[in-house]
């Protein structure tokens, strides 16, 4: 059994998810092998992300492609003939994100030559794609993918606050206001760029706040029982915040309308207040969905061996 991984190469997030779910598949089968369509030109390239082959060119890329037994798409496709022949002999998985972008309807043909597609985020998130209708049957809501420590993670909370940057996009103008509001409102910054599991979990295990996008920190965060100011990006991003939001789990910025001033506000409050910080604890570890990662990997293992 060899699954070959294409995760998208913008944001980070694309990559941690199909890392989990490869790590959860060869539990599920250790004698399955693990593969990624990885390209050198990602911007977030870093050697450490995955303990999996990764190969990088066209024809090492076509040929890992050809000899697999399935491809997991991440919010991409192979659109050119490849998929069609793959098709032929393997299993095809796409996961997308519940909210699609405009320009999707022209290339959902390629959902066709599907086995399954995933959405996963809480079914109750999101109504049905639109887009997607001629695929229900093909289509699965599954938990989120979430990058969670071992059982034995404890918070070590003292000695300050600390904020933790968990963003992927729009760190470039995010960073510069946070450091320099560091100063200003007495807080340490944990964490400026992406580290491996081990460095990133004992960040976290000392992060008072977590600056999040809406993606799966949010509920990474919420379960782990760290306060977050979230700064969404897209609508699929400011779907899930407003609805931690709603319920008092975190605060909400949308990074289009980050400034000096509304940082410095939404920040401030956190920092500030630490009875509000409590409170966001409390409703977020009730509100937060159970991971997926599980489901998904037995989802995808089933399919293969399916006759």
């Amino acid at each position: 059994m060899k699954i070959t991984f294409n995760p998208h190469i913008v944001g980070y997030g694309h990559r941690v998810r199909c890392n989990l779910i490869g790590k959860e598949i060869q539990r599920l089968k250790p004698k399955a092998k693990i593969v990624f369509l990885d390209r050198k030109d990602d911007s977030l390239y870093n050697e450490d992300w995955t303990p999996f082959k990764r190969v990088h060119g066209g024809f090492r890329r076509t040929l890992s492609l050809f000899t697999s037994s399935c491809l997991v798409e991440d919010c991409t496709m192979i659109e050119d003939w490849r998929r069609k022949w793959f098709s032929r002999m393997g299993k095809i998985v796409t996961i997308l994100n519940p909210t699609l972008d405009s320009d999707f309807p022209n290339h959902k043909h390629n959902l066709e030559h599907n086995e399954l597609i995933i959405l996963c985020y809480p079914e109750d998130f999101f109504p049905f794609p639109d887009v997607l209708e001629d695929f229900r049957e093909k289509v699965a809501w599954f938990g989120p993918v979430l990058n969670l420590p071992s059982q034995d993670f404890k918070r070590r909370i003292g000695g300050g606050i600390r904020v933790n940057i968990l963003l992927s996009r729009g760190r470039e103008q995010v960073v510069p206001l946070v450091q320099k509001l560091s100063k200003d409102l007495g807080f340490q910054i944990m964490q400026t760029k992406f580290k491996s599991d081990r460095e990133h979990f004992s960040a976290l295990s000392e992060t008072t706040i977590a600056i999040t996008q809406g993606t799966t920190a949010v509920f990474e965060c919420s379960q782990l029982g760290i306060p977050q100011l979230c700064l969404p990006l897209n609508e699929e991003q400011l779907v899930v915040a407003r609805r931690f939001e709603e319920v008092g789990a975190l605060a909400l910025l949308p990074m289009v309308d980050v400034t000096e001033g509304s940082l410095r506000q939404a920040l401030g409050n956190l920092v500030s207040d630490e009875g509000l910080r409590g409170e966001m604890v409390r409703k977020g570890k009730e509100f937060s969905s159970p991971p997926g990662t599980k489901d998904i990997a037995r989802a995808i293992v089933e399919i293969i061996t399916r006759k």
